[in-house]
């Protein structure tokens, strides 16, 4: 029989293995993939953790505060960040989420508090 420890040890490599393939396809595949496919698979991806994330957190919270306060929870969650996100977008930060060649980034000269170098260079 395998040790306990050994057990533990390769479902978690099993469970990392993902995160490793991920990796290794993004570093050998970065030149021919498009923007708008490494845009999905980082999309599913990060919807997926979120989903499996919120159903944990509403079930806790729907045990511990009832349905009105996690209903309410949400809703107000929901509305904050859209807000801000709305207020970014309308001062300076639409293409925050643009790569560098998607979109060129301003030079501190062109507009303040972009990041960008006084010399004019765009950074990547």
């Amino acid at each position: 029989m395998v040790p306990i420890y050994l057990q533990a040890a390769l479902w978690a490599l099993f469970a990392a293995s993902g995160l490793l393939i991920g990796a290794a396809t993004a570093v050998f595949s970065a030149g021919w993939l498009s923007h708008r496919v490494i845009a999905a698979v980082m999309g599913m991806g990060g919807g997926v953790l979120i989903a499996v994330l919120s159903v944990d957190l509403t079930t806790r919270a729907f045990e511990e505060g009832g349905a009105l306060a996690t209903v309410s929870g949400f809703l107000l969650g929901a509305l904050v960040f859209s807000f801000i996100n709305w207020r970014f977008a309308r001062h300076g930060a639409k293409h925050r989420k643009r790569c560098g060649n998607c979109v060129s980034q301003p030079s501190e000269d062109q507009q303040k508090g972009s990041g960008g170098r006084d010399c004019g260079c765009v950074l990547a």
